[in-house]
């Protein structure tokens, strides 16, 4: 599909809808990483949801993605996706997140936010699902992605999602150190994590993975922006479900 300039306004909207409507149901990628080839072509998807944020807010200035990367991981990890966006003329802005605490990754987020003079689309994956629900209580937001991300409400933490589910197979390879940090084994990484880019590459993400505090996963959602079943009226909210990955598998087993 292309777009053009001479678009009308309405026919936009009911094209962007055709487009968010496949981006809810192409996701049958396994979302390890954010390098995986089928993951840009779920982006292009996005791309639209990005036109359509940008046709609504057609008086406001150059919509921005920011782009917020899950537990062991960094921003780099969006590095696949970034030159599709910027390539169709839109700002993106990929998060450093500590990873250290939720309020460390929602202050991280917020000064990505803060730094945007116009529309937001804020993406999360992972980990960053909890990021977003709870940074996005900002007016510049417009939409939420949440790509194989947690997303909970008021009071809930990763936890308590994942309460009555076994834990995954990959748990087992987290490593601990005196800290609190958790990093994931170089075999889990290329098995579980990153299992569909080369193994030189899942190689490079074992090493340079970001060490994701434990204590994350017990922390609650003060005030949820919105969550799968309290969305906001005045905002895309879309949700990407992974089908075949190993890492969020919960998902696959809750999906009925």
């Amino acid at each position: 599909m292309e777009w053009r300039d001479d678009k009308d306004p309405e026919e936009a909207v009911l094209e962007s809808n055709e487009i968010l409507t496949s981006l809810l149901f192409c996701a049958s990628f396994n979302l390890s990483l954010l390098h995986d080839m089928k993951l840009q072509k779920l982006f292009l998807s996005l791309i639209f949801l990005l036109t359509l944020v940008s046709v609504v807010s057609a008086d406001e200035p150059q919509t921005t993605a920011v782009l917020v990367h899950g537990a062991f991981a960094d921003g780099s990890s969006w590095s696949r996706v970034i030159p599709i966006l910027e390539a169709k003329g839109l700002k993106v802005v990929a998060v450093q997140n500590p990873l250290s605490s939720l309020a460390d990754d929602v202050a991280a987020t917020r000064r990505a936010i803060d730094q945007q003079t116009g529309p937001v689309v804020l993406v999360g994956h992972s980990w960053a699902g909890v990021v977003i629900t709870e940074a996005a209580n900002d007016p510049k937001v417009k939409a939420l992605v949440y790509v194989a991300a947690f997303a909970p409400d008021n009071g809930q933490s990763i936890n308590d999602l994942l309460k009555g589910f076994p834990a995954p197979k990959w748990a087992s390879e987290l490593q601990k150190d005196s800290g609190g940090f958790l990093r994931l084994s170089t075999d889990a990484i290329i098995h579980d994590f990153a299992q569909d880019v080369p193994v030189k590459e899942a190689r490079l993400i074992a090493a340079t993975q970001g060490s994701w505090f434990s204590g994350c996963s017990d922390e609650k959602v003060d005030h949820a922006a919105c969550c799968l079943v309290r969305p906001i009226e005045d905002r895309v909210l879309v949700f990407c479900l992974l089908r075949e990955g190993k890492t969020l598998d919960v998902w696959n087993r809750n999906e009925g």
